[in-house]
């Protein structure tokens, strides 16, 4: 058995496991609406620890354009706008305070552009002041205050790439653990049965180029303008296709395999140490493959089929060649 044959069956049974990894996780999230939690927590800091700073300095700046009461003011309007989250009862309500976005949009949406942001800011009091005494000049002004928002966005997007990660090896252990996806017996399965490796190859490819899109592959919380109820659904019944296909092209998991055959099964064998520990080494080391997330076995699985492609063009050419030469 070909050793790229063997390594491609086991990258496409990889990748359809790190994608049920993938909408677990986006299940999870979508139901807890952890996106939008995460981006009011950064629409708050960067109103409360960005916009107000950088307007003063920006304001210092341009000092010679402005006189010191108008640009005290200005700042003023800067530190009445807010964020639309609603004050606790037990405090206050600033008076004359102004939101950029209202309860409900900040419930719904998962994300906010750079573009989105300032033209808010732009439309606001403290906005319409600005360009009212600094004119093109103010547009340095609000470039800035984008600037700044891209870097916090940047910030706060590998915060949440980390939080995925962290709930993708968890999701990946529990799976691996109840679906008793054991890479080892997987690996020795393809290299000891051909025929095996084959059909997994062509079952698993022809789903992978029908169902997976590299553009959905990345791991993200739907948006609750979506009927969640609805997306739940979807989700559910994306994960259980998916783990279907994986049992039923052939791929050894399941519970008729051990340790979960002797307990759901007929399997009353004695077993040994040497068993059971490579069993649990075989669940951690999905864990660790699965965990790397779909989009690099997605990766992984493109340049080895174009190593597949090089190795078989020359032995095609090769047959080819002789054919024509036979009388």
């Amino acid at each position: 058995m070909s050793f790229l044959a063997v390594a491609l069956a086991f990258v496409l049974t990889m990748l359809v496991v790190a994608t049920i990894v993938t909408q677990v996780v986006n299940l999870i999230q979508g139901m807890g609406r952890v996106r939008s939690a995460h981006l009011r927590t950064m629409l708050t800091e960067y109103v409360e620890k960005e916009l107000h700073p950088v307007v003063r300095r920006e304001l210092c700046r341009v000092r010679q354009d402005l006189t010191e009461e108008v640009a005290e003011e200005i700042h003023e309007l800067a530190g009445r706008v807010r964020m639309a989250i609603r004050p606790r009862e037990t405090e206050p309500i600033e008076p004359e305070t102004e939101a950029l976005f209202d309860e409900d949009e900040l419930v719904s949406i998962v994300d906010v552009t750079t573009e989105e942001l300032t033209e808010k800011l732009k439309r606001s009091s403290f906005g319409r002041r600005v360009f009212t005494e600094l004119g093109d000049r103010a547009d340095t002004v609000f470039a800035e205050l984008g600037h700044r928002f891209d870097l916090l966005g940047e910030k706060y997007s590998e915060r949440f790439r980390a939080h995925t990660r962290r709930w993708a090896k968890i999701v990946a252990l529990l799976l691996a653990v109840v679906i008793n996806i054991d890479s080892i017996r997987i690996i020795n399965a393809f290299i000891r049965n051909d025929e095996l490796t084959d059909s997994v190859v062509a079952e698993l490819d022809a789903y992978v180029s029908e169902q997976i899109e590299p553009a959905k592959l990345d791991s993200i919380e739907r948006s609750a303008q979506d009927d969640p109820v609805t997306a739940i659904k979807e989700d559910l019944r994306r994960v259980e296709a998916q783990i279907n296909v994986l049992a039923n092209s052939g791929v050894p998991v399941g519970w008729g395999y051990f340790p979960h055959s002797m307990v759901f099964g007929d399997d009353n064998r004695k077993t040994s140490p040497a068993e059971w520990f490579t069993w649990i080494l075989g669940v951690l080391l999905t864990t660790a493959l699965a965990g790397l997330g779909a989009p690099f076995w997605y990766d992984t699985l493109t340049g080895l089929t174009r190593a597949v492609r090089r190795t078989r063009t020359p032995r095609v050419a090769v047959e080819r060649e002789a054919a024509r030469a036979r009388p």
